[in-house]
């Protein structure tokens, strides 16, 4: 079967000649491809890839001619298809629709290699490629070809590609948006539930929940902002219901707030025919089938902007001075909804600040209305200023009180910051003090080291002097009996043995001296000054004086040591002292390391620790290698934090690497 499948890859590719593609060009930032975009109707909703992909129905798919895709009233779900050579991977795919509920999206290459992955409103948004509210997918570098399957659209469907950087900004700023609008209409809402708390008059609280409705209507049908906030939510639910729900509360809001059993008892009956009308087909609209549904919802919302625009200019004849600025409101709403319509058929004009032109109209309705309430209840806002000047009174004096009593609490608080202050500074100086020490403990820690590998290091040539002096002597009284004897010849040969006693005790006394002066050297404070030193030998002493330091604390201790020093490298200016400690502390550490791992007792475990150095252009390289247990990789950020150390109590002040690596960086190089 994937052998068939890989075969009908091939065949799709053969064919691309004829196929639709999209270009991107550099500097684009956004391209809507729907014209770009090839369409197969799937009927009976049971394609699958494999079948879609087959020469038959491949040869099926017909190109749109279409910016936005717009497919219907329809059952049937669709298989949307292109190609593109994306010249990188900064792409992004955008279907700019909620109401799908599941989409399948397919990527094969030109070797047939296929990559799927699923969106939709079903999937919560921790689960999408991208959280985002619309659909969004990766466009891949280089020779793709795309199959979407869409399942059953509701909305006419904008399809895009879009630069990475660019989206992200897009969609903060959507966000940010959506939240302003948000925002607004919550405190339209609340602002009529706070007229509705003060007046007692219950026509605030029924345009609340008119505004509420409306909010409903961008927040679910519209814009599909709400799946941020509930993970699973049927929006074709709400996209069937909550039309059917706000047409008749708005007419009802409408007779109301106009007064039109008041100024035209005729036509508000004939609205009061039209709003059970539009209550039973709320009812029995579960029983009608979705694609008529959907038309009839459209047919019902066009009826309610007209009945309301008509309500409003006909009581504006009859007296109602509100009538006519209310037919304003909705006619400017049914504009905006025309607007949407068009933008949604032929993709121009486009949404301000991303906002849908609905979303727009309910801003501008609400407020409209917002205003009107607050002009027809204009003399009941007369009677309550007493009360609220009463009030304001009763504020402002309890304003004063209050500031009396922050002016105090802010005297205490005062105090209290000075005298914690002076505790801050206490701990501060404290604190330094302890660090000085610590600092001073590890120096001698790494003196008494080295102090402990030069001991046994000058054990050796001095051993060697002690030898030779004692073999010395013997061949001074074997040279006197010879000279008795008055054999010459055997007095030469042992005064050049003599001789070259001598000169061994002078090499090793040497020796001993060089260790000597390098050990005051090390010990002296470093006054900072550079001078030129053998990198090789430096490294090379230090590697023995270690491992001598650690054979001093335990005598089972063993451990390979090996050099590979380059020999190129010249002479370099260093603050030797300084260095040698850096390296010297390092190489403890390895020691430490591969001691610990032997102790663990592994089956054929030899420790070793390598030094070496190689030139490059115009950098050295020191390198230290050992084989113990390694550096865990969630500590490596931290080792050369002050005071971090995974050493037991007692045996490291944490600061041994944190000193090396400032020492490193004063002779501009790099510790890793």
């Amino acid at each position: 079967m994937r052998k068939f499948f890989y075969g009908f890859i091939g065949i799709l590719f053969y064919f691309s000649g004829w196929s639709q593609s999209v270009t991107w060009k550099a500097g684009d930032q956004q391209k809507n491809i729907g014209d770009a975009i090839s369409i197969l109707e799937d009927k009976s909703n049971q394609y699958t890839i494999e079948d879609i992909v087959s020469d038959s129905l491949f040869r099926q798919f017909k190109p749109s001619d279409k910016v936005i895709l717009n497919f219907g009233f329809t059952q049937s779900s669709y298989w949307l298809y292109f190609e593109m050579d994306a010249p990188d991977d900064q792409l992004l795919l955008e279907l700019a629709h909620t109401h799908l509920e599941k989409v399948d999206f397919y990527a094969i290459d030109e070797k047939g290699s296929m990559q799927k992955l699923r969106s939709g409103y079903s999937l919560p948004l921790h689960k999408k490629f991208k959280k985002h509210h619309f659909q969004l997918f990766p466009v891949f570098k280089g020779k793709y070809k795309y199959f979407i399957n869409i399942g059953q659209p509701v909305q006419p469907l904008p399809v895009r590609i879009h630069n990475v950087d660019s989206y992200e900004i897009k969609s903060y700023r959507q966000r940010l948006v959506f939240g302003f609008y948000l925002g607004l209409i919550f405190f339209v809402i609340l602002s009529n539930m706070f007229f509705y708390i003060s007046l007692k008059n219950k026509l605030f609280l029924f345009y609340s929940g008119i505004v509420l409705i409306y909010l409903s209507y961008a927040w679910m049908v519209m814009d599909g902002f709400i799946v941020y906030f509930f993970d699973h939510i049927d929006l074709k639910f709400w996209y069937k219901n909550i039309p059917t729900i706000g047409v008749p509360l708005q007419m009802m809001y409408a007779l109301v707030f106009l007064e039109m059993s008041k100024y035209s008892p005729k036509v508000n009956r004939y609205t009061w025919w039209l709003i059970y009308y539009f209550i039973a087909y709320a009812i029995i609209k579960f029983w009608i089938p979705e694609t008529l549904l959907f038309a009839l919802n459209t047919l019902h919302a066009l009826i309610s902007f007209f009945g309301m625009c008509y309500l409003g200019y006909h009581s504006h004849k009859k007296g109602n001075r509100l009538g006519i600025y209310f037919a304003l409101a909705y006619l400017i709403y049914f504009i905006l909804v025309l607007i949407e319509a068009t933008y949604v058929q032929i993709g121009t004009p486009g949404y301000v600040a991303e906002l849908s032109f609905v979303a727009w109209a309910t801003i501008i309705e609400a407020f409209i209305l917002s205003f009107l309430l607050s002009k027809r209840f204009e003399w009941e806002k007369e009677d309550s200023d007493l009360q609220r000047n009463i009030a304001q009174k009763q504020l402002l004096e309890q304003t004063l009180e209050n500031e009396r009593i922050v002016r105090e609490q802010n005297n205490i608080l005062e105090q209290r910051v000075t005298a914690r202050t002076e505790e801050l500074n206490n701990s501060i100086k404290n604190l330094q003090l302890t660090q000085t020490q610590l600092i001073q403990a590890e120096k001698m820690a790494s003196l008494g080291e080295l102090t402990a590998g030069i001991a046994h290091e000058i054990q050796n040539p001095l051993n060697f002097v002690n030898n030779f002096s004692e073999v010395s002597v013997e061949l001074i009284d074997e040279l006197y009996t010879e000279l008795e004897k008055g054999d010459i010849n055997e007095g030469k040969i042992i005064a050049d043995d003599l001789k070259s006693n001598l000169e061994k005790i002078t090499h090793h006394g040497k020796r001993a001296g060089d260790i000597v002066k390098g050990m005051l050297h090390h010990s002296r404070k470093s006054t900072g000054q550079k001078e030129l030193t053998d990198i090789n030998t430096l490294c090379d002493e230090y590697l023995r004086l270690a491992y001598h330091g650690l054979r001093a604390k335990d005598k089972s201790f063993n451990a390979a040591m090996i050099t590979d020093f380059d020999p190129d490298i010249p002479k370099l200016e260093v603050v030797s002292q300084d260095l040698g400690r850096v390296i010297l502390n390092i190489i403890t550490n390895a020691f430490y390391a591969v001691n610990e791992r032997s102790k663990n007792g592994e089956s054929g475990y030899e420790p070793s620790v390598i030094v070496g150095t190689k030139k490059y252009e115009n950098t050295i390289e020191i390198i230290i290698k050992d084989n113990g247990p390694g550096i865990p990789g969630h500590i490596k950020d931290k080792i050369f934090q002050p005071f971090f150390t995974t050493k037991p109590t007692g045996q490291g002040t944490g600061l041994g690497l944190s000193l090396a690596y400032d020492v490193v960086n004063s002779h501009e190089g790099k510790l890793r």
